[in-house]
């Protein structure tokens, strides 16, 4: 898929610790309303997989699920994501925001963000 591979190459989350609240100015990747059903279906699992674990992953789900087709999704590397290549996945969507990023054998770093309500908002300690 073309049009949702990302020009920059990404080892580590943008979004990731001391960087918060620094979300790209604009969105890249393919629409997900552009997307098959089965393929829209494995955006939502993945949305679910990373709330999932939250007290209020079902509100934050319902709401993502609302935005879905407004929702993009891009990669850098190759769509294999796995082992020492550097392969990079995000979803992004006018409030979710999930990354994926391997950095090696066996070793991932990965992030879920809400764009309106990350830490509540609230940047400056």
């Amino acid at each position: 898929m073309k049009q949702a591979k990302l020009e920059a190459r990404f080892n580590d989350v943008y979004v990731g610790p001391q960087k918060d609240g620094r979300f790209p100015a604009t969105s890249e990747g393919v629409p997900v309303a552009g997307l098959s059903d089965a393929s829209k279906e494995f955006v939502r699992k993945a949305i679910a997989a990373w709330t999932g674990d939250t007290p209020q992953g079902l509100e934050y789900r319902k709401l993502y699920e609302a935005e879905l087709d407004r929702t993009k999704v891009a990669y850098s590397g190759t769509t294999n994501v796995g082992g020492d290549r550097g392969d990079y996945v995000r979803i992004d969507g006018p409030r979710v925001w999930i990354e994926f990023a391997t950095q090696g054998n066996d070793h991932y770093h990965t992030i879920w963000r809400d764009r309106l309500t990350d830490y509540g908002a609230e940047f400056s300690f």
